[in-house]
């Protein structure tokens, strides 16, 4: 866990975050902590993780009237952060550390729930045990899988959490001799799908129909996540904060005193030290969805670990997606989903849904990379 302090005025001078070219944040403007922030915080000393991380926060404060707080947490594999805002000029930063440690207590729990890398986990009860019978499971386990088949449907197929087979045989979990046939893509496409997720709302169960079924939330878990972290912020009265998981879902909740939103700059995804341009957020989530860092290999082919459900075939065309809406679980869903769906089914869908936005990188052709900005009310060039 890492703890230390920002200023606002920087922040608005330099803006807050980037989006890399999978949707990966890289702090611009993390101010060095006040020296006071080092006693007895539950986590050691804060010099200590950024020396172990390399990390290097140089840029000093113009103005030191309002401290943010930021703490980051280990979790799902990655790392997940909060930078709030004091409840008002008279609190303490500091003040705020147990109510962030609770909404760091918020994600465990759903990785707790919805991690198939623990064998105690529900989703992991759920996977051994569906196919042979309807598996019981609570309230909230049954809610998120019910929203995750409705969106399934929405997006005609292209988000689907049943995808791990595919994902196995082009080598996502380790790397495969051959790239796999047209044959044996046919036949797992076949046997997977939400359509074979049978859920029964009044008994509260779900079940498989197919034995080669099994539900993997890797695509959501952070951006549930988030909204989970953010609704016990919300709880505590915490307006102003920012909160992201694994540098690609993050949850804007209000802005930064003086600002009327937090910045995000997304990068270039062939030039990491070029900027295409900035997002602005306030009370909105952004999901960030990439096809060509985190690459699984096949034979010698190296392809994205991003693979369409209905057809079995890796994405190609599609650099990134980054998608602002309404909450963290949403946009997760629809980045994965548009990376599949590509640029004309993406304005489509946004059409119908004015509440959502999409920022869509397209292979080109030929010439420069140029996003196009979906559903945003002013025209970016």
């Amino acid at each position: 866990m890492k703890i230390f302090t920002a200023f606002p005025s920087v922040l608005k001078n330099v803006g807050a975050l980037t989006i890399g070219t999978v949707g990966v944040l890289a702090l611009l403007c993390v101010l060095p902590h006040a020296e006071a922030e080092n006693a007895n915080t539950p986590y050691g000393d804060p010099d200590e993780w950024l020396r172990d991380e390399g990390e290097m926060y140089d840029i000093v404060p113009e103005d030191e009237e309002r401290e943010s707080i930021r703490l980051a947490h280990r979790a799902m594999a990655t790392e997940f952060e909060i930078i709030a805002y004091p409840r008002s000029a008279e609190e303490s930063p500091r003040s705020l550390i147990p109510i962030l440690e609770q909404a760091f207590l918020a994600i465990d729990r759903v990785e707790e729930l919805f991690s198939t890398w623990r064998t105690q986990s529900q989703a992991s009860y759920v996977n051994n045990n569906a196919a042979e019978r309807p598996v019981p499971v609570t309230p909230e386990f049954f809610d998120l899988v019910a929203k995750v088949k409705d969106y399934w449907e929405r997006t005609d197929g292209a988000f689907d959490i049943t995808v791990g087979p595919l994902m196995e045989v082009w080598g996502r979990y380790e790397d495969q001799e051959a790239v796999p046939s047209s044959g044996e893509l046919e036949r797992i496409v076949n046997a997977i799908g939400m359509d074979k997720v049978i859920l029964d709302e009044e008994e509260r169960t779900i079940a498989f129909t197919s034995a080669d079924v099994r539900l993997d939330f890797g695509g959501i878990g952070k951006g549930y996540a988030v909204d989970k972290a953010g609704e016990v912020l919300e709880e505590y009265g915490v307006d102003a904060a920012l909160i992201h998981g694994g540098t690609s879902s993050f949850l804007a909740m209000g802005a930064p005193p003086g600002r009327d939103a937090w910045r995000v700059s997304i990068r270039h995804p062939y030039s990491p030290d070029d900027t295409i341009d900035v997002v602005e957020l306030r009370d909105e989530s952004l999901g960030a969805s990439g096809s060509f860092l985190n690459l699984m290999r096949a034979g010698e082919e190296e392809v994205s670990d991003i693979v369409d459900p209905r057809t079995g075939q890796p994405v190609r065309e599609m650099l990134t997606v980054s998608v602002v809406g309404s909450n963290g679980t949403q946009t997760d869903i629809l980045a994965t989903a548009f990376m599949v769906m590509g640029p004309e089914a993406i304005r489509a869908y946004c059409e119908a849904n004015p509440g959502v936005r999409a920022i869509v990188l397209a292979k080109p052709e030929k010439g420069a990379v140029s996003p196009e900005w979906v559903n945003f009310s002013e025209k970016k060039d």
